[in-house]
């Protein structure tokens, strides 16, 4: 066998084999809630971690019914039940049991039976009656007389008023502490006074680095790819689609290496613990990373060695 063929051979052999390993375990961990765990490449791609860490945080159903009421005992005779006398007074009388307000005592009468009038005292107006408290009057003032003022030669002398400059302050009164001030560096390397704001640090939100999801999805498709253009190869005519069947199925293979690489490196670059599988920690690739990326490499150099070697004369 040629090179030419034998090359062919082992690249349309490892773009299916990339392709495969895809749907094989890729990366072992730990899923919180539910433990060591395998996923495969579809696995990742799908967030599957998200969804079992799910199902294991959901409660369980709950069993038998907790809508139905619970029956009522059956009482009497044949599961019939007695009606109940209401006990019934007449109107004005007094229930058994109560309790019966005390009535109120009769009115003395006054002789043959008439009620004699109350005299109401009477006073005159601003005097008091026998037996009240007064209240206490108002207290008296009495003026003191001012003391004579000294006379000098029979004139009273004036009474001299302190002033005080604006902004000085009089003796003997308490003065407000000054508010501090500070010193501010102008561009010339002179102080002025004023308040110097001092910019705070911009703090970075860094993400924590996971698992690719969605560009797992080019490892079958570089794998489908090489192997239908490198099979192919052999019935196309035109120069034209003969070249960019060799460009495609080139990036074809360097696309399946940097995306199967692409997890190995960061498993093997992350550190203990992490969150890798959002949620979960990916502990190590598994076999399937690792044959992928060999297939992958492989299937390159052959189609780079097939497409420099010269091809077969045709009849």
């Amino acid at each position: 066998m040629r090179l030419y063929d034998a090359t062919r051979t082992i690249a349309v052999a490892a773009g299916l084999l990339g392709a495969v390993m895809f749907y094989q375990p890729w990366v072992s961990g730990t899923v919180p809630g539910v433990g060591v765990v395998s996923l495969s490449g579809y696995d990742l791609a799908q967030g599957r971690a998200q969804t079992i860490a799910d199902e294991a945080s959901a409660p369980p159903p709950r069993t038998g019914s907790t809508s139905g009421a619970a029956p009522a005992p059956a009482s009497g005779a044949g599961s019939l039940a007695m009606p109940t006398r209401v006990p019934t007074f007449a109107p004005g009388s007094q229930g058994a049991g109560s309790l019966s307000a005390p009535a109120a005592p009769p009115a003395s009468g006054g002789a043959g039976g008439l009620t004699l009038p109350t005299r109401v005292p009477t006073f005159a107006p601003g005097s008091q009656a026998p037996g009240s408290l007064s209240a206490p009057g108002a207290p008296t003032t009495v003026a003191t007389p001012a003391p004579p003022a000294p006379a000098s030669g029979g004139l009273a002398l004036p009474t001299r008023v302190p002033t005080f400059a604006p902004g000085s302050q009089a003796p003997g009164s308490l003065s407000a502490p000054a508010a501090p001030t500070v010193a501010a560096t102008t561009a010339a390397g002179t102080t002025a006074p004023g308040v110097v704001a001092t910019p705070l640090p911009i703090i970075e939100r860094v993400e924590p680095a996971q698992l690719p999801k969605l560009t797992l999805y080019a490892v079958p498709l570089a794998g489908g790819g090489i192997t239908i253009f490198t099979g192919v190869f052999g019935i196309l005519r035109d120069p034209r689609d003969r070249r960019f069947a060799r460009i495609w199925t080139i990036l074809l293979g360097l696309l399946g290496i940097w995306t199967s690489s692409s997890v190995i490196w960061t498993i093997a670059d992350a550190t203990s613990p992490n969150n890798l599988l959002a949620p979960g920690e990916a502990t190590a690739p598994l076999w399937a990373a690792w044959t992928c990326l060999v297939a992958f490499i492989a299937g390159t150099v052959a189609l780079a060695l097939a497409w420099t070697a010269r091809e077969p004369s045709r009849a």
